[in-house]
């Protein structure tokens, strides 16, 4: 599953497990074994600005997990 909208707002803290859950998978998409997800039609620009990935910005046609292991980088340089 790529999540394509990781961000600090999508993270809620469970204090009575000391868990951290991601939550709101609207623009999720399933990716292929060994491969990324092929979008028929054009992209749109999913996520939120400023945690988007190259990829996304460029409106590729195949995006895999890294567009959330890119946003997950912005969301660690902004807690450092």
């Amino acid at each position: 599953i790529i999540h394509r909208d990781v961000k600090l707002n999508n993270f809620l803290y469970d204090r009575r497990n000391k868990k951290y859950l991601l939550v709101d998978f609207g623009l999720a998409e399933k990716q292929m074994q060994n491969s990324g997800v092929k979008f028929e039609r054009p992209v749109k620009r999913a996520g939120t600005r400023g945690y988007r990935a190259p990829e996304v910005l460029m409106g590729m046609q195949c995006q895999t997990t890294a567009v959330d292991v890119w946003a997950a980088g912005v969301v660690l340089l902004t807690l450092l």
